[in-house]
């Protein structure tokens, strides 16, 4: 017994023993290394377009340079009109997700729970779900103005169509 006690912690300890042993790389250094890995990229082509800017290749009515538009954008904060602005865009996306999501959310429940009225609705509502958005904004410019009525009507047809898919 003393020789199969012996070979026992023989094959056990080299297992503990590797177990124990730390990584090569921490964790903190390998997931500092991808957050910087995936900044260098955003970084570089910022300061690029800043470079291209400041040296006049590009008008700045063309391509405003990065600190022209964060000036800008804290020039709106302070005035107000940039929390005003957020406020009007806030609201007309929750209106067209409500009319959008209450309207795919109905008929979304009446095709799935009908056989009739999925043979009726769906290959139809399938037909225009697959038109892209872009084909269909001009068209909603024209048939509803450029006034809010067309926008929350795009971003209801966005949401419509969300709504619908859940059905199965």
């Amino acid at each position: 017994m003393d020789k199969t006690a012996a070979a026992a912690e023989i094959t056990v300890s080299p297992r503990v023993q590797a177990s124990e042993q730390p990584a090569s790389r921490p964790i903190k250094n390998s997931k500092g290394r991808k957050i910087f890995a995936g900044l260098v990229l955003p970084i570089a082509v910022i300061a690029i377009w800043q470079l291209i800017g400041s040296l006049g290749w590009v008008t700045k009515t063309v391509l405003p340079t990065p600190l022209e538009i964060v000036s800008a954008a804290e020039n709106l904060a302070v005035s107000g009109v940039l929390l005003t602005n957020f406020k009007v865009s806030i609201v007309r996306a929750a209106c067209g997700f409500l009319i959008g999501g209450g309207l795919g959310l109905a008929l979304g429940t009446l095709v799935g729970l009908s056989a009739r009225s999925e043979s009726v609705l769906d290959p139809s509502l399938q037909m225009v779900r697959t038109i892209p958005h872009l084909a269909i904004a001009p068209l909603f410019i024209l048939w509803f103005g450029l006034g809010e009525s067309s926008k929350i009507l795009l971003i209801a047809l966005g949401a419509f169509f969300r709504f619908m898919s859940i059905r199965s």
